[in-house]
């Protein structure tokens, strides 16, 4: 009987064994999961996650019927000669700061942080632009992903091709490029939230900002 339950603990043993073996080897050989690595020395996963893929470029305006105070800050660019403007104010909001657009027969990406009044543009085709997005904030600076790189806004360097942008004021904008048409992304939202609540708003902002508003339907080529 001894006899008999040594070899039964034997067997049992060696099966266990043999699917220890098996599980380690198949786990082993499992390709294992690919965890995106900051780009950016600066990166740093953020204190505040969130997902914010960015805007499509919609409600655009020329600039000549921007009849709003010619003092208020704009990133400009120019992509093969087409000349575009962004308003910041409109680009303040956590849902708001990555607009995605076309200009001048490219597809491009503008990205600001109104916390360090900063803007970067880049270079991306269109079908990867819901790829790029906003993940949060580290020390009041915008961290951004691209696919599997993070990075942050004042990067060094970029996983795409940069665009140059000027930080100027409306005025000295429509001075140098006078057909240049300027996204306002959520200003007339932000004004209208602001009268809702009874807020006490500059006195710039007593007027119609546009001669023409602006319509959400159009494309931003």
């Amino acid at each position: 009987m001894k006899n008999k339950r040594t070899q039964w603990l034997v067997v049992v043993f060696c099966c266990t064994l043999a699917v220890g073996v098996f599980w380690h080897g198949w786990v082993s050989d499992r390709p294992k999961p690919q965890i995106a690595k900051p780009t950016d020395s600066r990166f740093t996963f953020p204190d505040r996650i969130e997902h914010f893929p960015g805007k499509r470029v919609t409600n655009l305006v020329a600039l000549a019927d921007f009849t709003i105070d010619d003092g208020m800050e704009v990133a400009g660019l120019v992509v093969n000669g087409e000349p575009r403007a962004y308003l910041l104010e409109g680009m303040s909001m956590d849902d708001s700061h990555l607009a995605h657009d076309s200009v001048g027969g490219e597809s491009i990406s503008v990205v600001y942080c109104n916390r360090l009044s900063t803007v970067r543009c880049m270079a991306i085709p269109k079908e990867q632009q819901d790829e790029f997005i906003v993940t949060g904030w580290t020390n009041d600076t915008v961290q951004l992903a691209f696919q599997t790189n993070h990075f942050s806004i004042e990067a060094d360097s970029l996983p795409l091709p940069e665009i140059e942008v000027v930080n100027t004021s409306i005025a000295e904008w429509r001075q140098r490029h006078p057909s240049s048409k300027i996204y306002v992304g959520d200003f007339l939202d932000v004004l209208e939230s602001a009268r809702q609540r009874n807020q006490v708003l500059p006195s710039r902002y007593s007027v119609t900002p546009f001669a023409t508003p602006p319509s959400r339907k159009i494309s931003g080529s």
